[in-house]
């Protein structure tokens, strides 16, 4: 039996949401006015919001509303509000990113759906386990994950899965993407990503700055994500929700996408075999495309998997420039045009032109439209040159056929079986059914005896048929009429209103909320912890860092998992240092036995794991009790209500993020008392990417050989700018590095002013340095470092530009 499957689509406007509800989508997912990752799309205030509750619920479609950005602690006192209207409204489901926040929907509306966006980063099936345990009646899976990989997870949840099936790509892991913030203040995480990956970059050898040649500049800028033909895949591996990004799209572009997946799903359900076209694939690709790929989901990687050449819209291509004369352009067709097409032109330069066809002529005839194959003279108001490559980015009849699908409609009317009972003395009944269930009305009159007149069968018949423009008609009437009976036909339409205003309430009526819910944090008992001081951590990218350590000046260090571990563990806790191993941020389901095979053979040579990722949390604390517990910077604690969730989930201390300013983090740790950690030193990791920029100029064509290959480390990425940006892969995971570091030792007292437990030293491929680092901050902290040492040493590094402040003044929008 095939599984029933949902066809999610996105809207950032009104028109947008008709175009998705009448080409077939299931559900639409749309951002209020604020806490939406989607900050720059219309997005919806309160009366479009009820708006548009109401018109996909009375046609069956369900509405989720984003708030899928990491909140501030300022910001949480302005949720309650909004969550309350949100429920009140009947929303379906809300999707949440932040922990904090889908820990206060569950508190305040345990029988609120809340589903995990993708922006949860959640990539194994301990993830899934733990957002289960929290509430959450779906997760948004990572984009990363294969076929594979997504049937394991599936097999080992009863909890719904959505993937991504078309449109746009982050080329990190969602979530875990810093590099527009640390750049300009936009934050990802907090709704107003800058799509630094859509910018140009070279790659350049570390030691010598040599420029090493790749297939073009877009090195970070991924394809659009295409698995039209591989929908029944998905179908039969347990996917509950097929997710089209798109809500800064145009409704033209949600009404062919949603569309075209509709008549997908429909055909692989009803076992009609091929699921996409050639017209399919062609009009899915006119409507937008940055190239096509079939994802990381589908084992594309490298040239495959990016946009290499251009990181916009290519259309379709259209032809080459044969000859130019005035504004007539000669070109041979390699596609249909049309009057009023839109054209981008390429002439080589990256320059970037488009032109709207105004009038086409063949063989100095003028005509309306021209077909693949034939030579025509285009009259375009723009530059071109004869070579120049012409691609057709819109088709005026492809927009318009998909406008005609949600403007000025008329809705097909629900036929209604009608009961009336009409007796003298009585109040008059009127019964249908609705969904199963039946649904009666009463009149606010009693019925008469007539003594002039009285009512006809025929006459109450047309009377309560005149459902007008209601989105209801009268099918059948079974009537019971007592004879002589009278009433005003003002009863009779006061009647007939009451009833579509109950059938239109039982429509919009949620069906998905379960009003047994539990919340999952009810009974847990929070401890505030007391501060005793700030105190320095290191985190070490290589165990061979540990011999330039003084233990004297550190309180715990995090170690890689990895062959001789142990006996540096062991080592440094015989120095007094308390000792933590640290997961990588990505633990795919593969990788846990591993993971707790090697906890296991370190026992009581560590004090504890800092996790990386929820799953990460979620595997140590059920499967390994006892074991000490705290979190890494990719959790995104911004608030002390994540904070509060990574406890009651096992979590003794948290990494808060680096996106805070000192304000926000003292508005933090006021509100609850906590094992904060903070990263005061390093090379911030910018993208955690499956992708690896390198793969573009070795032309690899999969992962299989990362291990052994000589482009892993040693290379950075160059933007327009200049800035550096080191390259480092593992375990077929790429990391881009800020090239500069994190540095505030003269301000580590502001830490200490919002009681900050630890200052955390980071450390990747630094060596001698670090004992010179380490006793900077420990100075610092013992209140004898000055301004002037700092910037002796900045100076003795030789490049002040090296060094960043982060966003401990700055902070991110």
């Amino acid at each position: 039996m095939v599984n029933k499957v949902e066809l999610l689509a996105p809207a950032g406007s009104m028109d947008a949401l008709k175009a998705a509800v009448e080409n077939g989508a299931d559900a639409v997912y749309l951002g209020g006015r604020c806490f939406n990752a989607r900050q720059y799309a219309s997005n919806f205030g309160e009366e479009e919001l009820e708006e548009a509750v109401r018109y996909a619920h009375k046609r069956g479609v369900r509405i989720y509303v984003t708030m899928n950005i990491s909140l501030k602690q300022e910001e949480l006192k302005d949720v309650d509000d909004y969550l309350k209207s949100l429920y009140e409204m009947g929303i379906d489901a809300i999707i949440v990113q932040d922990l904090g926040l889908l820990k206060l929907v569950k508190e305040r509306y345990p029988d609120f759906p809340v589903h995990a966006s993708t922006q949860m980063t959640v990539h194994n099936s301990y993830g899934v386990a733990n957002l289960k345990s929290a509430g959450c009646s779906r997760v948004v899976l990572a984009r990363e994950l294969s076929y594979n990989e997504i049937s394991e997870i599936a097999e080992k949840t009863d909890l719904e899965l959505e993937v991504f099936v078309h449109g746009a790509l982050c080329v990190s892991y969602s979530g875990q993407c810093l590099m527009s913030s640390m750049i300009g203040g936009r934050s990802g995480n907090r709704g107003t990503c800058a799509q630094t990956c859509r910018m140009p970059f070279s790659i350049e050898r570390s030691r010598d700055g040599k420029h090493l040649e790749a297939s073009g500049e877009y090195l970070l800028s991924p394809k659009d994500l295409n698995t039209l033909e591989d929908i029944g895949r998905l179908i039969d591996i347990g996917v509950k929700s097929f997710k089209i990004e798109g809500r800064m799209k145009k409704p033209e572009y949600v009404a062919i996408v949603v569309s075209k997946y509709r008549k997908a799903i429909d055909s692989y359900i009803a076992g009609n075999g091929e699921t996409a076209s050639a017209e399919d694939n062609h009009e899915l690709a006119q409507m937008f495309n940055r190239g096509f790929t079939k994802g990381l989901l589908g084992g594309d990687f490298g040239e495959s998997f990016i946009s290499i050449e251009k990181p916009s819209n290519r259309g379709i291509y259209l032809g080459e420039a044969l000859s130019v004369q005035g504004r007539n352009v000669t070109v041979k067709l390699e596609t249909d045009v049309a009057l009023q097409d839109g054209l981008g032109i390429d002439n080589g330069s990256g320059e970037s032109k488009s032109a709207t066809v105004d009038r086409i002529y063949m063989k100095r005839k003028a005509i309306e439209s021209a077909s693949k194959g034939e030579i025509v003279a285009l009259d375009l108001y723009a530059k071109v040159s004869s070579g120049d490559k012409l691609y057709k980015i819109y088709d005026k009849k492809l927009a318009d056929r998909a406008k005609e699908t949600f403007q000025d409609i008329e809705q097909e009317k629900l036929g209604l079986d009608l009961e009336l009972e009409i007796a003298i003395g009585e109040r008059p009944v009127l019964k249908t059914v609705y969904g199963g269930e039946l649904v009666t009305v009463e009149a606010d009159r009693l019925a008469e005896l007539g003594v002039k007149s009285s009512l006809t069968k025929e006459k109450v018949t047309e009377q309560i048929g005149k459902f007008g423009n209601s989105d209801y008609e009268m099918k059948s009437l079974e009537l019971s009429l007592q004879d002589g009976s009278f009433l005003p036909l003002s009863v009779l339409n006061e009647l007939r209103r009451k009833l579509s205003e109950e059938l239109d309430s039982r429509r919009i009526k949620l069906e998905n909320r379960q009003r047994d819910a539990v919340n999952p944090f009810d009974g847990y008992e929070f401890k505030e912890h007391s501060y005793s001081g700030t105190k320095l951590s290191a985190k070490l990218g290589k165990l061979s860092q540990a011999k330039y350590l003084d233990c004297e000046k550190l309180s715990r260090v995090y170690l890689p998992i990895e062959e001789g571990t142990e006996s540096v563990a062991k080592e440094l806790k015989s120095e007094g240092v308390e000792v933590y191993v640290y997961t990588d941020r990505i633990v795919r389901d593969s990788e846990f036995k591993s993971l707790k095979q090697n906890l296991s053979k370190l026992g009581e040579s560590i004090d504890g794991v800092m996790c990386g990722n929820i799953g990460a949390l979620e595997f140590v604390s059920s499967e390994m009790p006892g074991m000490g517990l705290c979190t890494d910077l990719g959790l995104n604690v911004f608030n002390s209500e994540s904070a509060k969730y990574l406890e009651r989930f096992g979590a003794s201390g948290v990494t808060i993020s680096p996106e805070l300013n000192f304000k926000e983090i003292e508005e933090l740790t006021e509100s609850y008392g906590f094992e904060y950690e903070a990263i005061v030193y390093g090379y911030l990791p910018l993208m955690t990417m499956v992708h690896c920029p390198m793969s573009l100029v070795k032309k690899c064509g999969s992962n299989r050989d990362c291990e052994r290959c000589e482009f892993k480390s040693g290379y950075e990425l160059s933007d327009r700018k200049n800035m550096k940006f080191k390259i480092q892969r593992v375990k077929d995971i790429t990391t881009i590095y800020n090239g500069q570091r994190l540095f505030i030792p003269e301000h580590i007292g502001k830490l200490e002013s919002a009681e900050i437990s630890y200052a955390r030293l980071d450390f990747t491929d630094e060596r001698e340095e670090i004992s010179e680092i380490l006793d900077i901050y420990h100075s610092a902290l013992e209140g004898v470092a000055d301004r002037q040492s700092v910037e002796r040493y900045k100076e003795e590094l030789g490049d002040k530009a090296a060094f960043t402040k982060g966003h401990y003044f700055r902070g991110t929008i």
